[in-house]
């Protein structure tokens, strides 16, 4: 997520399916570990966590890019 966007059930629920998971269990996680953390210990601990699984990140990546309707740049063949 970039910027001032809403963080919806919709982003959650992508999440879960890159990194086969139980969307309910990044909901706890996110709630056990939240509320004592500063906004950069978040942003580091996401950053920690994307770099444990290149893949889901990668997928996130790509699905965000589909949802804004980015499209690849034309390479001139």
């Amino acid at each position: 997520m970039r910027g001032d966007t809403e963080f919806t059930t919709s982003d959650i629920d992508a999440i879960a399916r890159a990194l086969g998971v139980d969307p309910f269990l990044i909901l706890r996680k996110a709630a056990e570990t939240s509320d004592g953390l500063t906004e950069d210990e978040k942003f580091a601990e996401a950053m920690r966590d994307a770099m444990n699984d290149p893949m889901a990140l990668a997928a996130l990546r790509s699905a965000d890019k589909h949802k804004r309707g980015d499209k690849p740049a034309d390479d001139g063949a």
